[in-house]
């Protein structure tokens, strides 16, 4: 019998064991499903639309912006729940997910995957979406930067390209770097105003057309003068504050045919091109009144003019390079 006895309470105190690690198991998940970092997963803060909980039926619109530096844009959201709401029911918009990511590498792959509706922050990320999209994504509201963006179109002084335009078919390098260069913006310029853009050295299976624009990122200034001049890129796209005037041309080398004129926004939001346009609508219209969102217009891309840009005096004179602009309207 005392043999029996001395079992039992051993076999409950091994149950009572495996069920609290279990519990702390349990709890460690939740913990590293909840805290970005832990598990990989990036923390998501959810808010219902209304009182009742939301609609019935109605969607969750998924809405990004990059944690880092960004933190005030989910609480922008929060602060402005109410009045969204009353702007999105009438749609069909049950609840807001806000999912603050940590990369943009997370932000693109939600947007390319159909996981994210709308994205909030820089335009810096928000341009290199509508080029890694491949245009599947609407870059739809900015409010207005202080400063104008210069991205000169430069080629070979013997170059035969006079036209942003003769640029189908061609490769063309651009310095990819967030904190100053207008290369991004430039190449954004281009699919926007109607040419095929796609990167360089795909493989045959997702080839683009004979007549799209090809680009490479070459990560300097000098390197992307280096590849023009040895003839691997026809074309280069950099920030006129990036080089002096005598490297771009004053012994006759060189020649810019065109620049990107954009007024830098602040702020950005990309939606999905399938997001429909009451939801769009309502939702922007009402970040439009945020203070983070300034917004003055929709930013619109013009198609390049067929001004001719070959007899510069300088290259200082930069109000006389114009086949590429863009403009904010109301």
């Amino acid at each position: 019998m005392g043999r029996t006895d001395e079992i039992i309470p051993r076999s409950r105190r091994a149950r009572a064991w495996l069920l609290s690690t279990a519990a702390a198991i349990a709890a460690l998940v939740l913990i590293g499903l909840c805290v970005p970092g832990l598990t990989g997963r990036t923390r998501v803060s959810l808010w219902v639309s209304g009182v009742s909980g939301g609609t019935p039926g109605g969607r969750v619109l998924k809405v990004a912006c990059l944690g880092t530096g960004r933190e005030r844009l989910p609480r922008e959201l929060e602060l402005h729940a109410s009045r969204l709401a009353k702007h999105l029911q009438p749609v069909g918009i049950a609840a807001i997910e806000v999912v603050p990511l940590q990369s943009y590498a997370e932000l693109r792959r939600g947007f390319q995957e159909g996981e994210l509706d709308v994205f909030l922050g820089s335009p810096y990320p928000a341009l290199k979406l509508v080029l890694d999209t491949k245009a599947k994504v609407l870059l739809e509201r900015a409010s207005l930067g202080e400063d104008d963006g210069r991205a000169l179109w430069v080629v070979d002084a013997q170059s035969p390209l006079r036209l942003l335009a003769d640029l189908k078919g061609r490769r063309i390098a651009f310095v990819d770097r967030f904190d100053a260069s207008r290369g991004l913006e430039a190449l954004a310029g281009l699919q926007l105003a109607g040419l095929e853009i796609a990167p360089d050295g795909v493989d045959s299976s997702s080839a683009p057309k004979e007549s799209a624009v090809r680009y490479l990122c070459s990560g300097d200034v000098e390197t992307s003068l280096l590849w023009l001049r040895h003839g691997r890129v026809d074309a280069i796209a950099i920030d006129a504050s990036d080089v002096a005037a005598e490297e771009l041309g004053a012994d006759g080398s060189l020649r810019v045919i065109g620049r990107s004129e954009l007024v830098v926004p602040r702020d950005a939001i990309v939606s999905r091109l399938g997001l429909d346009p009451p939801i769009r609508r309502a939702l922007f219209d009402e970040l439009g009144r945020a203070s983070a969102f300034d917004t003055t217009g929709v930013l619109r891309f013009e198609p390049p003019s067929a001004t001719i840009v070959s007899e510069l005096e300088t290259p200082r004179r930069v109000e006389r390079w114009t086949p590429l602009s863009a403009r904010l309207v109301p």
